[in-house]
């Protein structure tokens, strides 16, 4: 299924077909999940709000005039409305935390196994 992509808020991305599926997208096929929906991004994933040229400004569920954070701010959205059960994302520099605490929800940071 190549079809599937990030645009990682680039307009210029938006054509765009990947060669392969990410690692995340391949391991949750693999387990039988079926994903239904795509979040915002912030452009490159390296704000500290939600907001791209392609969707627009992702707006907190609870408090219209607040952000849902950045990097994962869409998928914290999402999830801190009750849309989506649970979602997945990476975290470096908050990615994860941010969007979780603007949202009102908790967060499990991955790390790599040694």
């Amino acid at each position: 299924m190549k079809s599937r992509q990030s645009y990682g808020g680039f307009v210029s991305k938006i054509n765009s077909i990947p060669d392969e599926e990410t690692g995340y997208f391949t391991l949750i096929l693999g387990l039988g999940l079926i994903p239904f929906v795509r979040s915002n991004v912030p452009q490159a994933c390296k704000a500290f709000e939600t907001n791209n040229n392609i969707f627009g400004y992702c707006f907190n569920p609870r408090n219209d005039k607040r952000s849902c954070g950045g990097s994962s701010g869409g998928e914290g959205g999402l999830v801190g409305s009750c849309c989506s059960p649970f979602g997945i994302g990476s975290d470096i520099g908050g990615s994860l935390r941010i969007p979780a605490e603007f949202n009102g929800l908790c967060t499990i940071k991955p790390s790599l196994r040694n």
